[in-house]
């Protein structure tokens, strides 16, 4: 051992002894993993100074592939053990770059470790950045010769596992995917980020013995373990990819949520081509590491496909990462990559599902006369070719009481897809919009928050949720998950008009003006357009700024221009709030002639109040077929 690795380190209350693998405060030991200890002595050994990624990696795992997301679980666990209860910061991330070590150390040599009580050892202030890179790695020659060893196995010809030393005792029943990172920084990777996950959360699921809630669970920000606890299940898969032309990569890492201990870790390189074999292998190996002595129909359970055309499922998984977007170019983007899927497959279901619901909904810009037969007839087709698609039967439910006001039915199809899928947030999504329309409130709300439960991100269903609310006289809880979704989302327009309806319906005019205003800028409304509303309210109030809205509307309309929500619904509601009776009947009966979506709120919205006495509204009220 070099004099050197016999170094000691001190900063703040703690004493790090490299060369006896220990980390002590005030005296007392402190629990930290190997590994977490590793990166403390590579970072202790470049006090103030900035400490990349791959040089950690490098230096903590040489000679061993692993992704950055297992750099950052053990980055965790080291600040855990540094937690000395004062709040002070020992270890800072430089975003995108690496670590830096910011406490004033103290570095004690043998010779000075040896010298008489009261002797003063040197003390290292951290040196800043300019100064040079080239200390001696303390970590690398300390951990090389202590490093366990490493058992390597080849699965599928390119699966590369590592087995580290046995986690705690106790069965592994329950386990939640995690969205997977990016190895490095490259974009136009985040289908793979998520579609991956959730191929082997299915194939996973498939297997009776095992509980796998689905990966849309994970909250923005949130400790995949702090997930495992709150889903009480016994283990968390993370994982890493990274898409480099024609060649595929992926790891992944299975962890106990009750101490983090690792089960079982592994890498994939293999060419796209192959990236079924990726999921199968992953899969089948993570199933192993849990269950023991899989049967051949579990494992033949575990190899699902849902084409045979690789390409056709990066399209796929492609355009389901740009339609849950759901602004009109992303809706646009993912029904040319369906469309192309299908050219490749056509006999790909899911790409028929997802292009009925891409066609389907508003953001696809298409008129409703247009955009309904094309989604009904992908829908069909989608079943024609697999009557077991639960995401079939959802897009047809939604088709159904959208453009044919079938309520019956479409409440049919909705819970044949959540029977088949009980875990699809789609189907609980746009069945509780329907229910919450014909006035089953407490039915809808129940479903609402199921779909919340299974993906607490969906800005959509925040979104669908906080209008139903508003309308039922639930403003304020309305206002809250605006307010909610906001924190996380500050930039997505649809959190600001249902913000704007909830404080209107609280009375609060002018917060809600300046909220449809911030809806409209973010919208794409013309500086001219957005004056002239803004002058209109100064001068005229909130009725003034509605006469300019509509005046603004109908300028669009005749341009052959369109509206998130449709023109014609737009102004019914603008005329309604006016009190104009028969502008508000005439742009209803618009709606229903051109199948847009504000004939469906003559139930529910309050606006419209006061014109259930008038024949032609109850006309248009019978038409729809409200049950």
């Amino acid at each position: 051992m070099s004099e050197s690795s016999r170094n000691v380190f001190e900063f703040g209350p703690f004493r790090l002894e490299p060369a006896e693998s220990r980390l002590t405060k005030g005296g007392d030991p402190v629990h930290v993993t190997p590994k977490a200890l590793e990166l403390l002595v590579a970072l202790v050994a470049r006090p103030g100074r900035l400490v990349t990624k791959e040089e950690l990696v490098a230096e903590v795992w040489p000679d061993t592939f692993v992704e950055e997301g297992n750099l950052a679980v053990n980055m965790t666990r080291l600040r855990q053990a540094l937690n000395d209860g004062t709040g002070q910061t020992y270890v800072e991330t430089v975003p995108k770059r690496g670590y830096r070590f910011v406490a004033t150390v103290r570095e004690i040599s043998a010779e000075q470790r040896s010298y008489p009580a009261g002797s003063e050892p040197r003390t290292s202030p951290p040196p800043s950045e300019a100064e040079s890179t080239t200390h001696p790695s303390v970590a690398h020659r300390v951990w090389i010769a202590a490093a366990a060893g490493v058992v390597l196995a080849i699965l599928g010809a390119a699966l590369v596992v590592r087995q580290p030393r046995p986690a705690a005792a106790g069965p592994v029943l329950s386990l939640v995917v995690t969205r997977f990172s990016s190895i490095t920084a490259a974009t136009g990777q985040e289908h793979l980020e998520q579609g991956i996950p959730d191929a082997l959360t299915t194939r996973l699921a498939s297997l009776r013995q095992l509980r796998v809630p689905p990966t849309a669970v994970l909250r923005a920000g949130e400790d995949p373990f702090a997930t495992a606890g709150r889903l009480g299940v016994d283990a968390v898969l993370t994982g890493s990819v990274q898409r480099d032309g024609d060649h595929l990569r992926v790891t992944a890492q299975l962890s106990r949520a009750a101490d983090r201990g690792q089960i079982w870790a592994g890498r994939f390189d293999q060419p796209f081509t192959d990236i079924f074999a990726v999921e199968d292998a992953l899969a089948e190996r993570i199933a192993s590491s849990m269950i023991t002595n899989l049967s051949s129909s579990e494992r033949a359970s575990l190899r699902r496909r849902e084409t045979p055309n690789a390409a056709a499922y990066e399209l796929y998984l492609k355009g389901r990462e740009l339609w849950n977007r759901r602004t009109p170019e992303s809706i646009r983007s993912a029904t040319t990559l369906y469309q192309d899927a299908i050219g490749l497959d056509s006999g790909f279901v899911l790409a028929h599902a997802g292009l009925a619901d891409a066609y389907a909904i508003t953001a696809s810009g298409l008129p409703g006369l247009t955009r309904y037969p094309l989604a009904r007839a992908s829908a069909r087709k989608a079943l024609e070719l697999d009557d077991r698609s639960a995401e079939a039967h959802n897009a047809l439910a939604f088709v159904t009481y959208k453009s044919e006001w079938k309520w019956a039915e479409a409440e049919r199809e909705f819970k044949r897809a959540l029977e088949l899928d009980p875990n699809l947030v789609l189907a609980h999504h746009w069945y509780a919009e329907m229910l919450g329309l014909i006035g089953r409130y407490d039915d809808a709300s129940a479903e609402f928050r199921r779909a919340r439960e299974l993906d607490p991100l969906s800005v959509a269903v925040r979104v669908d949720f906080a209008r139903m609310l508003t309308r039922t006289g639930a403003a304020r809880d309305a206002l809250q998950l605006v307010e909610e979704g906001l924190a996380v989302n500050p930039a997505e327009l649809r959190l600001y008009r249902e913000r704007a309806l909830a404080l209107f319906a609280m009375g609060r005019e002018t917060e809600a003006v300046e909220n449809l205003l911030r809806y409209r800028t973010l919208a794409g409304t013309s500086h001219e357009d957005l004056a002239l509303l803004k002058n209109a309210m100064a001068s005229g109030g909130v009725r003034g700024y509605r006469l300019q809205e509509i005046e603004i509307l109908r300028r669009q309309l005749k341009a052959g221009g369109t509206w998130p929500y449709g023109l014609a619904t737009a102004l019914a509601i603008a005329y309604a709030t006016l009190g104009d009776r028969e502008a508000a009947v005439e742009w209803l009966k618009r709606c229903a002639d051109t199948l847009e979506d504000g004939v469906l709120g003559m139930k529910e919205g309050r606006e419209y109040d006061f014109l259930r006495d008038d024949p032609r509204f109850q006309a248009l009220y019978r038409r729809v077929g409200f049950p």
